[in-house]
């Protein structure tokens, strides 16, 4: 009876170290996907902030005559590009 006690007891640790490093794992695979989710959405935002900057950049700025034409040739390609992407999508 006493090996029977003794063995029950070194399952019930090993148990207990299983559930512990099974905790221990999905709280570390938790922050990872945390992480990644935060650097995604900082990602997007610094992508949203640049093509604000571009649009601010080209449409609120009053244009010297020399860049009026460079403008308009951007404005054009930009808006090819939009329109491209939306018909791909």
């Amino acid at each position: 009876m006493l090996t029977y006690a003794c063995y029950y007891s070194e399952f019930a640790k090993e148990r207990e170290r299983v559930e512990n490093r099974r905790s221990f794992l999905k709280l570390r695979k938790q922050q990872v996907i945390d992480r990644q989710a935060e650097a995604y959405l900082e990602w997007i935002c610094k992508a949203g902030k640049q093509e604000l900057n571009i649009f601010l950049l080209l449409f609120f700025r009053p244009p010297a005559q020399s860049l009026q034409a460079e403008i308009l040739s951007t404005v054009s390609v930009v808006g090819m590009a939009s329109s491209h992407y939306q018909t791909c999508s």
